[in-house]
């Protein structure tokens, strides 16, 4: 082998590895949040949200309940009720999406993942049958509490809104789906 057929296989392997490592590292840096689902909750009357949908992250459990109540109705053996509690938010950040509608759409296949300061909520949402009624559905989920510059929610694999992190001053923290 000559010297120069060397230098070639040394430079490529080391392209080869360089690649290779930084693959991983932004592998590594994905990490799949666990979180809860949480029921039994409602959107109050008065809680000022307007549109077909809101998409909100909570860290004080005040603003929360200025938003939400608590109720067991359409909670049956096949939903648990799980409230947002003061012990849910001194260890998780909380965020929901509100759907508005005629009908009462289901979500399955919820992944929140972090990536670097991104939190992604990507989920499937089904639409249900028209109810004849207007209803205000909520999904809320916690996870751990992560450092986050902004949340994304992908409904269907479409991003529809992105909050930025929370201020100091602006406990509650609402996006307006996107366009």
């Amino acid at each position: 082998m000559t010297l120069r057929k060397v230098a070639f296989f040394v430079v490529g392997w080391i392209a080869i590895s360089s690649v290779l490592c930084q693959a991983s590292v932004a592998k590594a840096q994905d990490k799949k949040l666990k979180h809860a689902t949480h029921a039994g909750h409602f959107e109050r009357n008065d809680s000022g949200l307007q549109g077909n949908k809101s998409f909100l992250v909570f860290s004080h459990l005040e603003e929360f309940e200025a938003l939400f109540g608590v109720a067991a109705l359409g909670v049956g053996p096949t939903k648990k009720q799980n409230f947002v509690t003061q012990e849910t938010l001194d260890e998780k950040l909380v965020i929901a999406a509100i759907y508005r509608g005629n009908s009462e759409p289901t979500i399955s296949n919820v992944q929140i993942i972090q990536k670097g300061e991104t939190i992604t909520v990507a989920y499937r949402l089904k639409p249900g049958r028209d109810a004849g009624f207007a209803m205000n559905v909520p999904f809320i989920f916690s996870i751990p509490k992560v450092d986050y510059q902004q949340i994304e929610f992908y409904e269907n694999d479409k991003l529809v809104a992105t909050v930025k992190a929370e201020t100091e001053t602006d406990k509650r923290l609402e996006a307006r789906p996107n366009p």
